[in-house]
C-alpha cells in the first residue's frame, strides 16, 4: 500500500509541451517506478493559450481525464472535438493526438500513461 501527502508529490514546469505553446505545470502522482507496472499518473495544469502540439505515442497508451475547463483535443484522424469536465480519451500506441486549453479559463486533467 502507498499513501502520498501532497507535500510528498512532485511538481515540475514543461515548458513547451511536445513542441506546443505555454508551459504545463506537471503534478507527477504516481511515477513508474512506484509500481509493479509501468504506468504514470499526471494531474496536468494548462494555464489559457497553452497546448501540447499533435504527437504521436510509440511504446504507451495515454489517457487524458479532463477535470477542470475546456480543451480543444485532435485525435488520431486529425478530427477535433472539445473535452469538458468527466470526459475522457485514448490514444493507443501508435497513435496521433494533440490537446490545446480551450475558452476563458485554465486546464486541468489527469493524464495517465502506459507502457
Amino acid at each position: 500500500m502507498m499513501i502520498k501527502r501532497d507535500a510528498q508529490i512532485d511538481r515540475e514546469p514543461e515548458y513547451n509541451p511536445c513542441g506546443g505553446e505555454g508551459t504545463f505545470t506537471l503534478t507527477n502522482l504516481v511515477k513508474d517506478h512506484e509500481l509493479s507496472t509501468i504506468v504514470k499518473m499526471v494531474a496536468v495544469d494548462a494555464p489559457v493559450a497553452s497546448y501540447a502540439k499533435y504527437h504521436q505515442h510509440q511504446g504507451d497508451n495515454e489517457l487524458y481525464y479532463i477535470l477542470s475547463g475546456k480543451a480543444e483535443y485532435t485525435d488520431n484522424d486529425g478530427s477535433t472535438v472539445i473535452l469538458e469536465p468527466g470526459d475522457v480519451s485514448v490514444t493507443y500506441d501508435g497513435e496521433w493526438h494533440g490537446i490545446k486549453q480551450y475558452g476563458d479559463d485554465p486546464l486541468k486533467f489527469l493524464a495517465l500513461i502506459i507502457r
